[in-house]
């Protein structure tokens, strides 16, 4: 299966995003459902934000992971189609700058994407704080 030449961008119109060490946690900032991503979608990430096509990012991770691209390019289809169809990600025009493609340095064994979606503390996450003061106990006020 070959991977699509399309280039996304980031929806900072509905999404933040955090990164970690081993994982990026995304919030739907407007319906409160959470995302956590690890394994290859970490260092995958910065290239996808940045608006590179599939085939780059799979031949970049393939290099630092020291295997086969195409052992990443499925898996990396799968992810990017995820996250486009949550409108994480929108289609966008491609961008060949701002990432230095020379930094191969090894990463640990390759173990896929891992995409989890949370939606258990939507409540909490999209509380309304102007709306929701209580003037006796202050705020916010559940």
């Amino acid at each position: 299966m070959p991977a699509s030449v399309h280039a996304y961008r980031f929806n900072r119109d509905t999404f933040a995003f955090e990164c970690f060490d081993d994982e990026i946690v995304v919030l739907n900032v407007i319906d409160g459902v959470y995302y956590a991503f690890r394994g290859a979608a970490v260092p995958a990430w910065p290239y996808i934000i940045a608006q590179h096509p599939e085939p780059v990012i799979a031949s970049t991770l393939a290099t630092r992971y020291g295997i086969q691209a195409d052992a990443v390019t499925v898996d990396l289809t799968e992810f990017i189609e995820r996250l486009a169809s949550e409108k994480i990600l929108l289609t966008a025009s491609e961008n060949t700058s701002g990432i230095d493609y020379s930094q191969s340095a090894s990463l640990t064994k390759y173990a896929g994407f891992i995409f989890e979606r949370h939606d258990d503390m939507d409540d909490l996450l999209t509380l309304d704080p102007i709306h929701d003061v209580d003037a006796q106990k202050g705020w916010p006020n559940t």
